[in-house]
């Protein structure tokens, strides 16, 4: 018999202990856990996991018992959801936004310009002044602003401003000029020019029409573009969530998407949803659709865009809206358009997220998904918004198999907009979010990211109570569409997991599922509804793994803190 080597030995014995270190089992005890598994609400004091999966969750002691050798961590009475699932974010835009003057909390013209002033004389080195998040909706004179306004500041860069929405900018005279915007003698397809009197553009530019001068900005290095991505990326975990979609990514994003997930560099999970607009879209198609090993990263859908926003009249109505009687809104992608497309690529396996806010949009939107041709049972197609819907259209939903997505932070933002704009009548279907549920849809929910905070516990407490943060409106508005706490969790989970096409490995906490999970400093399920959004997160943890930790995020900065202090 040959004997073995020392360093044959050692070896052996390195990958035994190596081995046997990874595949303990972890156990954290002393829990108020809550999981929707199976569709049903279940409650736990303790859950086991080892290889980033969940063994098993109980209600009484008995994993101690059954795995006397693991890792025990006591979770101290604290709160345990499944990690949360933010359905809707640009996160790109949130890359930009660093480098960006930020509008959104100008309250008039002269603020917002006040603003821009500021950062203009702090960025001496910008080739282009660029930011967004205004709303001329909450100025006093609630007008449109034009390249006059801005060429009263003190610069000669060219200067372009996105709007709260993203689906309208503003220019001023130089930005225009590099972009030879005046050739634009009429509204391009599926956008908006807005000009004056004379036919001369005034700056403001919507939907499509942004492309007039977007193409003439120069993008961000890729290295700066992944650094900065990645970083975002995990302070989402902060909030609790584990994994988001990034609704209307392009080429170049699923590039760095795609590089991140194969340095093992991303923090949470990703589904990127590819906009139809992009200009590489035919090259992602041969490709074909994207699925990481690990499920960190999916590229296996599309965004269309029916129509535009309620705020800019171009959401697609069936009747005019109430205060201009002249508009009742924009198609932007025709319905033979989505029937080609979304049909030829459902062969191939795409996914379709359609965006629709009026009620023209969402019958349009019903009718393309309903059809056979769409493979919506097998794909789970959605609905992007479902804003206004037609009440005699809920009923479609019963056998559609759809999926709804929706924003309930920004939907009750809204509000005073709806009542103004549509009316009592049709805000009758306005986010009609318990009449979905009742009529079979899957409803998801995100934040729209980073137009609006990311906090999933705002868009749970607005969920749940059909008001803001502050209790506006009183009483809630139309209070029968509020959902449970239960149903609110299902749309950042399971719902979310079924929507991606993941219901098996995610969305919940039960045998075999990934153990992603949150703690949390309080119970949703035993607090004043009204309090939700003070949720704070405590942990954060994706695949077995511990991503954030408030405590030892305080502690850190305690003794950065300290060391300032002493020097």
């Amino acid at each position: 018999m040959k004997s073995i080597s020392t360093k044959t030995l050692l070896l052996i014995l390195t990958l035994a202990i190596s081995f046997s270190t990874f595949s303990r089992v972890s156990i954290i005890y002393n829990i108020k856990g809550h999981t929707i598994n199976q569709y049903e609400l279940t409650t736990f004091s303790s859950i086991a996991f080892e290889y980033g999966r969940v063994l098993k969750i109980s209600s009484k002691d008995d994993l101690l018992e059954l795995y006397p050798d693991a890792e025990r961590i006591d979770g101290k009475g604290q709160a345990m959801l499944p990690g949360l699932h933010d359905s809707y974010t640009n996160m790109m835009q949130s890359v930009f936004m660093i480098t960006q003057v930020d509008l959104r909390e100008a309250k008039s013209i002269d603020e917002a310009l006040k603003k821009i002033q500021n950062f203009i004389d702090k960025h001496p080195k910008a080739k282009w002044i660029q930011g967004y998040g205004w709303d001329h909706q909450k100025w006093p004179n609630q007008q449109l602003p034009t390249y006059l306004d801005l060429d009263k500041l003190k610069t000669n860069k060219p200067i372009w401003l996105k709007a709260y929405n993203k689906k309208m900018g503003w220019a001023n005279s130089k930005a225009m000029k590099i972009a030879r915007a005046a050739k634009y003698r009429s509204n391009p397809r599926g956008g908006s020019v807005i000009f004056d009197r004379n036919g001369k553009h005034t700056g403001i530019y919507i939907d499509h029409a942004l492309n007039i001068i977007s193409p003439h900005i120069p993008d961000i290095s890729p290295d700066e573009k992944y650094n900065i991505l990645t970083k975002n990326l995990a302070k989402l975990s902060s909030l609790g969530i584990t994994g988001l979609n990034d609704t209307g990514a392009d080429y170049r994003t699923s590039v760095i998407y795609k590089a991140l997930a194969s340095n093992d560099k991303l923090p949470i999970r990703v589904n990127a949803i590819i906009s139809s607009s992009e200009k590489k879209l035919k090259y992602i198609l041969a490709k074909g659709p994207y699925h990481e090993e690990n499920q960190f990263l999916h590229i296996h859908a599309l965004k269309y865009y029916i129509d535009g926003e309620l705020n800019t009249y171009d959401a697609a109505m069936f009747q005019p809206y109430l205060d201009r009687k002249s508009s009742s809104g924009k198609i932007r992608q025709p319905q033979h358009f989505l029937q080609e497309n979304i049909y030829k690529n459902a062969r191939k396996g795409w996914q379709v997220s359609i965006h629709a806010v009026g009620d023209k949009a969402n019958n349009i939107a019903l009718e393309v998904l309903s059809d056979e041709k769409a493979k919506t049972v097998e794909l789970r197609h959605r609905i992007e918004r479902a804003t206004i819907i037609q009440l005699k259209d809920f009923e479609k939903f019963k056998d559609s198999h759809l999926i709804v997505s929706i924003q309930p932070n920004k939907a009750i933002a809204e509000i005073p907009l709806y009542k103004k704009r549509i009316g009592k009548q049709r805000l009758r279907g306005t986010h009609a979010w318990q009449s979905l549920i009742k009529n079979s849809a899957t409803v998801i929910s995100g934040s729209d990211f980073p137009q609006l905070p990311a906090n999933p516990f705002y868009g749970i407490h607005a969920a749940v109570n059909r008001q803001t943060r502050n209790n506006n409106p009183k009483p809630s508005w139309t209070s029968a569409e509020k959902m449970t706490v239960a149903q609110a969790l299902a749309t950042y989970t399971i719902n979310a997991a079924y929507a991606n096409r993941q219901e098996q490995s995610l969305g919940g906490l039960e045998t075999g599922k990934w153990a992603d999970f949150i703690l949390l400093d309080q119970d949703i399920f035993d607090i004043d509804p009204g309090q939700i959004w003070k949720t704070k997160v405590l942990q954060t943890w994706v695949a077995g793994k511990k991503i954030y930790d408030l405590k030892v995020l305080q502690e850190k900065n305690k003794i950065f803190s300290d060391s300032l202090e002493k020097r």
